[in-house]
């Protein structure tokens, strides 16, 4: 059998086979089908070269067992006990809010997302709100700012109202671009690319402020657990969405997810 055939097999019986088993077993004629058997009869469906070898030499041995590498159990979040742990308490007075707090915090947000954006290949230079929207010609443009309103033309094109502390200007997204214009949130901060006509962006491209994805990492739990992530739910607000937010618990707790 050739390698296809070998892995089909595997497949079909629900076995997950690394190349170099399949590999191993092509080279060294074993039946793959055999194989399979011995590997579901004592409910292992991982399958290395070392894996073969160890049941080699348990044929050899006429041993009742061998040791089989296995993948580790899936560890369910609700058979951990949790741990909450508090490094710092910010106490802060409980004070009527100033128009001059408000703005501060935008600015720090602003400031703190944008050095997110700078991080990303594509965000160069970016330029200020302020210098551009008196630019008659520019190409191939930077700018890092908030979205405050979004509209659609009657022909399909994104009309966005585009801000950062020197200024605001009027930014577009032709229709059927497909930059990910239908993902955008009024209030979000992200870096657009594109061209300026007087004064009026038209956009390439937009860079959300993702967190870039970590290959390596230093591990600082024992267990192996996925999570969820959920945040700015504005409790309390009169926006808030409370029948959304029990289904979305509802559906979590039948997912077994501890909370």
């Amino acid at each position: 059998m050739d390698k296809k055939e070998v892995a089909g097999i595997f497949i079909e019986a629900g076995i997950l086979a690394e190349p170099d088993a399949v590999d191993y077993v092509v080279d060294k004629g074993i039946d793959a089908g055999t194989l399979s058997e011995k590997l579901m009869s004592v409910g292992k469906f991982f399958l290395t070269k070392e894996v073969i070898e160890a049941l080699e030499a348990g044929d050899d041995k006429d041993k009742k067992s061998v040791f089989i590498k296995t993948a580790s159990k899936k560890i369910l979040a609700k058979d951990v006990s949790g741990v909450v742990k508090i490094n710092s308490k910010a106490e802060e007075p409980q004070n009527t809010k100033t128009l001059t707090d408000f703005v501060a915090y935008f600015n720090d947000r602003y400031e703190k997302i944008k050095n997110i954006l700078l991080a990303h290949t594509e965000v160069k230079n970016p330029m200020s709100v302020g210098r551009l929207k008196e630019a008659t010609d520019e190409k191939n443009v930077c700018i890092i700012a908030i979205i405050s309103d979004i509209n659609i033309s009657k022909n399909g094109h994104h009309i966005l109202n585009v801000e950062d502390p020197t200024g605001t200007m009027t930014a577009i997204i032709m229709k059927d671009k497909n930059i990910g214009e239908e993902a955008i949130i009024p209030d979000e901060i992200v870096a657009i690319l594109g061209s300026v006509s007087n004064g009026t962006m038209f956009i390439n491209n937009i860079v959300f402020p993702d967190v870039p994805v970590m290959n390596h990492f230093d591990k600082n739990i024992e267990d192996d657990l996925s999570t969820v992530l959920i945040s700015d739910i504005h409790m309390g607000s009169n926006k808030y969405l409370q029948k959304e937010k029990d289904k979305t618990t509802k559906k979590l707790k039948r997912s077994q997810v501890r909370f």
